[in-house]
């Protein structure tokens, strides 16, 4: 084997080997709920520099909020302090609340071609799969800014030691909320310095412009990325998810940041925070400045849906899939549609092209696995239903995809699984109620499960 397991505190283990390493990865979490502040002292940061051999990167993850401004300041002038050379990062194919910071006593030079060499093998593939990168300029569109971009954004601040561990103790209690200060950092920040970063070797003069042609695309859809990880207002982000889709029609980032709008708008029309009627005028506002954003067009079909305006859901959501076709919702809204009309078969070719587009999505499972039981194919079905709970327990709501199942698992003497579905299938009708559903259940529980 490889990897050899070492039982005992990192920082200690780290203070005291003398073995050095080409990376060293500080996994810190939230220091203030993790009790993690002692991986952010500057003497920790001096160790882990010395026990970085030639060429060596030490990388620790800076949460964004949580904590007073102080203490992010405390930390990065601390980091940056101890590593000669340092460079920050942050992940905008899937924006988290935090950051990397990377520390080297060398200055850190990346080269196209060998990221890109590296990204072409499957291992590295497979382990980066959930970032969603797959080129050198995706790779370095994290990049935030270096050393001297920072000295501009912190100014004074308290460095975290051993002897005196500021961020462990101090009482400044004015937590940090990303809209609150990010966009300032980052405005303060990002100015471009990557390319004194970059090594061209391997890229010729003709593929030395194309490169840059193409990173100064993803550049500019990181900028919105950033611009909409900062905002509150959902109807600002779906502007910047816009905007950035019509240069980079299938970054997961802004997919992503599109889809949780969407889904945050649905659960605040369901909660009563803001009306459909209030979602409605903002959508015809987006529509009437942005006729081509997608994602206005698929709320409308939402909300159009919900209202059983199937004609008009049906317009908007072709407009959805036609404006947006790397978004998978957009594609299971369309299924659902056509499933509501009985067009069964054109359902499963939407809600299977959803799944091409994103083999994980809890709601292309479960519309789907509705739509294979309809059509009778009960082993698909129960396939689908199985992956889509897994994921998502609250998508399943319902009675009548478990009465099929409750039909299917009996066919098969699962009586334990079929009594669990029939009991689930009568709670939702209930819960719904539907009645008329919910006595039929019951009847048929009553002549077969007793």
């Amino acid at each position: 084997s490889r990897v050899r397991m070492i039982h005992m505190d990192g920082k200690n283990y780290l203070h005291l080997t003398d073995r050095r390493y080409d990376v060293i990865i500080n996994d810190s979490n939230v220091h203030s709920t993790a009790d993690s502040a002692p991986l952010f002292t500057r003497e920790h940061f001096k160790t882990a520099l010395e026990r970085l051999n030639n060429g060596g990167l030490f990388i620790t993850k800076v949460h964004l909020r949580g904590y007073p401004r102080s203490h992010l300041h405390s930390i990065l002038g601390t980091f940056m302090e101890v590593f000669p050379h340092v460079t920050v990062w942050f992940p905008v194919h899937r924006p988290f609340v935090f950051c990397y910071l990377v520390g080297s006593r060398e200055p850190q030079l990346f080269s196209p071609a060998r990221i890109d060499a590296e990204l072409a093998k499957h291992d590295v593939k497979t382990c980066i799969d959930y970032l969603h990168m797959a080129s050198s300029q995706d790779v370095l569109s994290w990049y935030i800014g270096d050393k001297s971009d920072f000295a501009r954004y912190i100014g004074d601040y308290v460095a975290n030691s051993d002897d005196r561990p500021f961020i462990e103790f101090n009482l400044d209690a004015d937590n940090l909320e990303i809209p609150d200060y990010f966009p300032r950092m980052i405005e303060t920040v990002r100015r471009g310095s990557v390319r004194g970063h970059i090594e061209w070797a391997g890229l010729s003069a003709e593929q030395r412009k194309s490169w840059e042609q193409q990173f100064a695309v993803q550049e500019y859809v990181a900028s919105l990325v950033l611009k909409a990880h900062s905002e509150a207002e959902w109807t600002n982000k779906l502007v910047y998810a816009h905007l950035g889709l019509r240069r980079i029609a299938d970054h997961r980032g802004l997919l992503d940041m599109q889809a949780d709008c969407i889904t945050a708008v649905q659960r605040a029309i369901a909660t009563g925070a803001i009306t459909a009627a209030e979602v409605l005028g903002h959508m015809d506002g987006l529509l009437a400045q942005y006729p081509d954003m997608g994602s206005a067009w698929l709320i409308r079909s939402l909300i159009l849906r919900g209202r059983n305006d199937l004609n008009g859901a049906a317009q908007a959501g072709a407009k959805a899939v036609e404006l947006m076709p790397h978004s998978p919702d957009a594609r299971v809204n369309m299924g659902v549609m056509l499933a509501y009309v009985g067009k069964l078969d054109q359902s499963v070719e939407y809600l299977s092209k959803a799944l091409e587009l994103d083999t994980e999505h809890p709601q292309a499972h479960y519309a789907l696995a509705i739509a294979l039981g309809d059509l009778n194919r009960m082993a698909e079905a129960v396939e689908h239903y199985e992956k889509a709970v897994a994921r998502r327990p609250d998508v399943d709501t319902s009675a009548g995809l478990h009465r099929l199942l409750a039909r299917y698992y009996l066919r098969r003497n699962d009586l334990s699984k079929a009594r669990a579905s029939a009991d689930r299938a009568l709670a939702l009708a209930r819960a719904s109620g539907n009645d008329t559903l919910a006595a039929q259940i019951q009847q048929w529980i009553d002549q077969n499960l007793q």
